[in-house]
């Protein structure tokens, strides 16, 4: 079987830090849901919903190799983005490790989309 082309080191790496951005994410919302938020959470809870969602389909169509990474990443490292920095905004101890996954996806999808545009 021939080698996938889109299966580049970056590529490896947004992989990796999408799935690692996954689990964090999902970790955090149920240390999050078990630590008996307030129901006005209902925004963090859709956040870290979006961001374990965004993460795994990146995942997954980097796996792939779709022709589509450079949309999907950028959706990623947009919703990343945003949760990283509600994350860090909040400073709660369960969130850092959530606030770290999402800033090394945004770092690794975001240099595929600078890749693309350079293309």
């Amino acid at each position: 079987m021939a080698e996938n082309p889109f299966h580049t080191a970056d590529h490896r790496e947004a992989h990796d830090a999408a799935r690692a951005c996954h689990v964090a994410a999902m970790d955090a919302l149920r240390v999050s849901l078990s630590s008996g938020w307030d129901p006005d959470a209902r925004d963090r809870v859709t956040m870290l919903l979006d961001t374990a969602d965004i993460c795994r389909t990146t995942g997954d169509f980097l796996q792939r190799g779709s022709v589509h990474v450079p949309d999907v990443c950028r959706t990623c490292a947009i919703v990343c983005g945003e949760c990283r920095d509600e994350c860090e905004r909040l400073g709660a101890e369960e969130l850092s490790a959530c606030a770290e996954a999402c800033d090394r996806c945004v770092r690794a999808c975001s240099r595929l989309v600078i890749q693309r545009a350079a293309d």
